[in-house]
């Protein structure tokens, strides 16, 4: 898990909040690639839930790095990862500056 996030989940009585650590990139990967395959929402690893259009961004963007690459994207976490994967599809189709 990456180890300087967390995200926190407030209960339905709305009196206790919990810190949930947030997974990597590298450990969500399966239930990623699931979410895309079954294009449905699905929990990640530590209780997040992901969307089918960010599970595709991170894959697809995980799918065109190289091997070193790859490797450091996935020991991000997965909320800084997700931000990275939004922001290399904007810049390859000419919507961000480089």
């Amino acid at each position: 898990m990456a180890e300087d996030e967390t995200y926190s989940i407030e209960d339905s009585d709305d009196v206790d909040q919990r810190e949930y650590p947030v997974p990597t990139i590298g450990e969500s990967m399966e239930t990623l690639r699931l979410i895309v395959g079954t294009q449905s929402m699905h929990r990640l690893p530590g209780g997040l839930q992901c969307d089918l259009f960010s599970a595709s961004a991170i894959v697809s963007v995980h799918d065109a790095l190289g091997p070193e690459a790859r490797a450091r994207f996935e020991q991000m976490s997965l909320l800084k990862g997700q931000a990275v994967a939004f922001k290399l599809i904007e810049n390859s189709k000419g919507g961000g500056s480089a």
